[in-house]
């Protein structure tokens, strides 16, 4: 009987210990507690288990902060802000309630300086990820803390909206080469309200510079890289005040030649990249050609030879063009040997039948005399009252308009109606089917508040990127401007300050301290089929 109880009391033991892990699982794993308030608490820095903030004659190589709960490091390359920066990132080691931060062991502090480590929202609790704010660890290499300030708040130049995780820099040299090739003395971050505060700055006066650092750099070195800055020297305060504002713009992208076909040996086609309105050429020696830009490509055609071309632009190094190193491609050649029509947009509006045609290279002469129409019936008429824009010959595009009587239902170009550099057109027949004007919308666009000192360029720009409508505003302290004829489709309305009445908007560029010319776009979203639209531009808004 005492084995067969001991024997009992050993397969008791025996279940309890087999199911004892089981147990423990499933109590572990009871974490969703209903009804308990969520922790909104962040992390508190522990000052006393803590190295010692704002120490001077700093010759360490490692601080350790401390909290009062588990903390997890998230993003500490992003987050985490070191100025004057450092060469080497720091080197976090998280343990349980404590990170220690190493400096790289090649790591040089300079001397008598005053470093700011800002953390951001790096260090966070282990449970909802409430992050520590205003978390800065402060030291100086020196006797003393500096404690001065520089407030920037940066915006957008085109919408004023402010701009985020923007670098602001302070220097203390005159060079204009330290943005594309140096480091910052002090910086900081603008924040969601595009405020940024550079603390613990020595009393000086800086050049302040603000940076959108696509590779973080500190270097304005990429072509989406985003700049703004003060053209004047800063001095510092000893507390907040209103700060500066600096509105922040990409700079123009120069022009650069990418390839060059010789098409004989007077006729050339150079393929660029970058802003091609800034393209300038010059021939050596000087010789007269005709030049005629598209987008992308230009055409040159020379009166008699040139030894090479120069491109040049006032944001780029000038670029040098042997031709006797320009190879012939004749499969480049076949796109001229015929010219064709590559796309036409007839339309119909204020009882005028417009149409614009784009060949497929630039127009030399137009023969209006070969221009005729076929009505309804198939007659042969002509086109009554034809006008074609004087501003077509030497460009691809060919602007006509005549009065739409009888309503041709098509145009008909005799050969050599278009002649070409290389060669005449065939007789064409182009089918018309205007756009009606039922099937257009009328835009008025008003605007206000403008200054009759000023010039001003208004345009109207389609979906594709094509100005279809653009005007010269001079003098006048508002406008009222009716447009008809847009497609009912998305346009954008833009309103150019034209400073240099140079007929364009000029870009910025850092180096020569240019800031673009002001412009302020507005989208045209509600046009519909034969409806009458207002649009109001208030300049001071």
């Amino acid at each position: 009987m005492n084995n067969f109880m001991k024997n009992i009391h050993r397969i008791k033991l025996l279940v309890l210990i087999c199911a004892l892990p089981f147990v423990i699982w499933g109590c572990a794993n009871k974490l969703n507690i209903e009804g308990g308030p969520a922790d909104e608490t962040a992390p508190l820095l522990d000052a006393e288990k803590s190295d010692n903030n704002f120490q001077t004659n700093f010759t360490g190589r490692e601080f350790q902060l401390s909290f009062n709960e588990f903390v997890n490091l998230q993003k500490p390359g992003e987050q985490i802000v070191v100025s004057p920066p450092l060469r080497y990132a720091l080197q976090p080691v998280q343990r349980g309630k404590k990170v220690l931060f190493r400096l790289h062991p090649d790591e040089e502090l300079l001397e008598n300086t005053t470093y700011t480590i800002q953390f951001g929202e790096s260090v966070q609790d282990i449970t909802e990820g409430n992050a520590v704010e205003d978390l800065r660890f402060v030291f100086s290499t020196g006797d003393i803390i500096d404690s001065m300030i520089v407030a920037v708040r940066v915006r957008d130049l085109m919408t004023k909206e402010p701009v985020n995780g923007a670098l602001v820099m302070l220097y203390e040299t005159l060079s204009d080469t330290v943005i594309r090739s140096g480091r910052p003395l002090y910086f900081s971050k603008t924040d969601s309200s595009g405020l940024a505060i550079v603390r613990n700055t020595r009393p000086s006066e800086y050049r302040v510079i603000a940076l959108l650092d696509e590779n973080r750099n500190y270097q304005l070195d990429l072509a989406e890289e985003q700049i703004a800055y003060i053209d004047t020297f800063v001095r510092s305060v000893a507390q907040t005040s209103t700060p500066f504002v600096l509105d922040m713009f990409r700079e123009i992208d120069p022009p650069v030649r990418l390839d060059v076909v010789r098409m004989d040996s007077l006729t050339y086609i150079f393929t660029l990249a970058g802003e091609t309105d800034y393209a300038e050429w010059r021939s050596v020696p000087e010789v007269d050609y005709t030049i005629f830009q598209d987008k992308d490509t230009t055409f040159i055609q020379f009166e008699e030879p040139a030894n090479f071309m120069i491109l040049s632009s006032p944001y780029a190094d000038p670029d040098t063009i042997k031709f006797d190193n320009v190879s012939l491609k004749p499969k480049r050649k076949i796109r001229f040997d015929e010219l064709n029509i590559l796309s036409n947009q007839p339309k119909l509006e204020n009882g005028k039948i417009n149409i614009n045609i784009k060949w497929n290279n630039p127009i030399q002469a137009v023969d209006k005399s070969k221009f005729m129409g076929f009505d309804q019936d198939s007659v042969l008429m002509n086109l009554p009252e034809l006008f074609i824009d004087s501003t077509s010959i030497g460009t691809t595009r060919l602007n006509l308009s005549w009065n739409a009587k009888g309503m041709q239902d098509s145009l008909l170009m005799l050969s050599g109606a278009v002649t070409s550099w290389y060669t005449e057109n065939d007789t064409i027949v182009l089918s018309l089917r205007p756009s009606k004007v039922e099937s257009l919308s009328n835009l008025t666009v008003m605007i206000s508040e403008l200054n009759p000192e000023l010039n001003y360029i208004v345009r109207i720009i389609d979906a594709s990127g094509e100005i279809v409508r653009e005007r010269q505003v001079t003098d006048e302290a508002s406008l009222e401007w009716k447009v008809s004829g847009l497609f009912p489709k998305k346009h954008l309305l833009e309103l150019i300050t034209d400073l240099n009445n140079n007929g364009r908007r000029d870009g910025g560029w850092f180096d020569l301290r240019q800031i673009p010319e002001p412009m302020i776009a507005k989208e045209i979203s509600d046009l519909r089929p034969n409806w009458d639209v207002e649009i109001e531009i208030k300049t001071k808004d």
